[in-house]
């Protein structure tokens, strides 16, 4: 006969039936518990490394543009070295591709004394902590900054920084 949790049912076990039985509901417990520790422990760790992995994109991403803006300043007023698209082998900077370029802007920038994004990134970055967003390489008054916005700033300031609008996508519709 075994009771509602499929065990043995030891009314009338011996005492060493029922030590022995006290011992596997111990066992099973404890086992329980550990399986549960280890799973929420491991699910912190995942959890704090991917927010750290997001913290040290955001840090080279925005350490990468304040290298372009550096660049482009020593340039002025001449044009865009060409080799600010061939950084690839500094650790420091990340990919060319990563971002959108506005070379138009620089040079109609300098003078005005209004905020022109000149590089942003090109798609957003996707944080688990946090709005997403994007850091934006801003000429104001002839001089650079970086700033990070979040995706609704900047589909807001967009124009206003002299972006152009995104790209319809393309559908494959006849």
């Amino acid at each position: 006969m075994t009771d509602a949790a499929n065990e043995p049912v030891v009314a009338e076990a011996s005492p060493a039936a029922r030590v022995a039985l006290r011992r596997l509901r111990h066992r099973r417990s404890k086992l329980i518990k550990s399986l549960l520790m280890i799973t929420v422990v491991s699910a912190l760790m995942v959890v704090i490394s991917v927010n750290e992995r997001d913290r040290q994109q955001g840090k080279r991403c925005r350490r990468s543009l304040a290298r372009y803006a550096q660049m482009i300043q020593q340039s002025l007023p001449g044009p865009i070295p060409a080799e600010l698209f061939e950084l690839r082998d500094e650790p420091e900077v990340l990919v060319p591709e990563h971002y959108a370029y506005l070379p138009g802007n620089v040079l109609g920038s300098v003078a005005r004394r209004v905020d022109i994004a000149v590089c942003y990134c090109a798609a957003p970055h996707r944080l688990l902590s946090g709005a997403n967003g994007r850091n934006v390489l801003v000429i104001s008054g002839g001089r650079f900054g970086v700033e990070w916005m979040t995706e609704e700033v900047f589909q807001a300031r967009r124009t206003a920084l002299g972006i152009p609008p995104e790209p319809a996508p393309k559908t494959d519709a006849p």
